[in-house]
């Protein structure tokens, strides 16, 4: 237990999970209004018990039930949901709700969004865009409204029986052909000189992803044993301020794999 102000943490045996609790109001009739996530373990509830107490201090955390879903997806995000997820990952998933969910829903009261309501966004952009976007988009969306559900910011998870969209012949597909033998010699070729020449020559023989090349170090290479070793990956993240605007810059991150 902690004073008042800066919160609780306590263990709800019938969920077998910490939970970290902050009040962030009062209700009409003027009872305690409270905030909750919950956590696997205690160190992890203190951790989501200081970021709710920051959010409450600056503003960015909205009164329980009375917040909208932009508000609480990008609260989830920003704090509880960024500590299991990577940082492009995320940043990957706010893009998404932001450019497909946000302008439909994004301003409505969390607990007054309907099945009917997310039925409509989600057949909506069927018409417009393959199965496999409109499913990106129901995964998040059914994962936010659970975690909105074990909060007890909603009485019921409104996405729980709406089903994945089933790909059609006609659905367009990012499946790339891999350049044929002959490609692969031609492009070799014409590299050989340049800069690009090892960069194509480790991606050929050895079939790391681009990230991988990009991320390597000489301390990577064994060159008395011939091997080299993927320690880590580089991209470019981008991500989205809250005015709408992209900020771009090299991520370095773990491989996916060992």
């Amino acid at each position: 237990m902690r004073e008042r102000r800066t919160g609780t943490i306590y263990f709800d045996k019938t969920k077998n999970r910490w939970i970290a609790k902050v009040q962030v109001g009062f209700t009409q009739t003027g009872q305690p209004r409270y905030t909750k996530r919950s956590a696997t373990s205690k160190k992890e509830a203190l951790q989501f018990l200081e970021g709710l107490v920051v959010a409450r201090a600056t503003g960015q955390l909205s009164t329980g039930r009375d917040q909208t879903f932009e508000q609480f997806a990008d609260y989830y995000y920003t704090h509880a949901g960024s500590q299991t997820l990577r940082e492009t990952t995320r940043d990957g998933y706010l893009y998404i709700l932001r450019h497909y969910a946000f302008p439909a829903i994004g301003k409505r009261q969390l607990r007054s969004i309907t099945k009917h309501d997310l039925e409509n966004l989600l057949y909506g952009l069927r018409r417009r865009y393959a199965a496999t976007t409109v499913n990106q988009l129901r995964t998040l969306l059914k994962k936010l409204f659970s975690v909105a559900l074990d909060e007890e910011l909603i009485v019921k998870n409104p996405m729980a029986t709406i089903p994945k969209f089933k790909r059609e012949l006609t659905d367009k597909t990012n499946k790339r052909i891999p350049p044929t033998a002959e490609e692969v010699r031609n492009m070799l070729s014409l590299a050989a000189g340049t800069d690009l020449e090892l960069f194509l020559h480790l991606l050929c023989s050895t079939g790391m992803r681009r990230g991988e090349v990009l991320g390597l170090h000489w301390e990577d290479f064994n060159f008395d044993l011939g091997t080299v070793t993927v320690n880590r990956t580089l991209r470019e993240g981008t991500r989205v301020a809250r005015d709408g605007s992209s900020i771009s810059r090299p991520t370095y991150n773990p491989p996916k794999t060992e």
